[in-house]
């Protein structure tokens, strides 16, 4: 990779422009916006890939994946934010397993399963999670599955790492 910190360091830009936009009160705390963040498999406290999966993971991703956990570390620290800065409301944090091209096998078939990141303001939440386990999905269907779950708001997944397979 060209920049393999490129996630983490978009990830802090954004959070500084919402910074500064909730300072100069062009957003008020009200519309303080959900961030969604596409991430990784790979990254959970529990399993959340198959066991085939992990010399592809943790040998061949690592420093990919490391991009991706600092990311979703900035992510989750700024949602312990209080105060006229404050940039978020929460986030979503869509964790797909191996993507894949081509057409979507449709929102109903995208399995869904979910953690907490260690470092955000709901850390301490265990009641239901787990993590969604599985081989891939299709990025038609990560897309769907975020406009129908997020954007929609069907689902609950504030301040929630989801994992999503097929």
């Amino acid at each position: 990779m060209e920049d393999p910190k490129v996630c983490q360091e978009g990830l802090t830009t954004i959070l500084s422009a919402l910074r500064s936009l909730r300072r100069e009160n062009v957003i008020t705390e009200a519309q303080r916006p959900l961030l969604v963040a596409i991430s990784s498999t790979g990254l959970s406290s529990t399993r959340d890939v198959p066991l085939a999966y992990y010399g592809l993971y943790h040998v061949v991703l690592k420093v990919p994946h490391e991009d991706k956990k600092a990311m979703e570390s900035v992510i989750a620290k700024a949602t312990t934010e209080t105060g006229d800065d404050a940039p978020i409301s929460g986030f979503v944090i869509p964790r797909p397993t191996l993507l894949f091209n081509g057409e979507g096998k449709g929102v109903s078939k995208v399995r869904a399963g979910w953690d907490v990141h260690p470092e955000a303001v709901n850390a301490k939440e265990t009641k239901g999670v787990k993590p969604a386990i599985g081989y891939s999905i299709r990025r038609a269907d990560v897309g769907a599955w975020i406009f129908e779950e997020v954007v929609k708001g069907k689902g609950d997944w504030v301040n929630k790492c989801v994992s999503l397979t097929t």
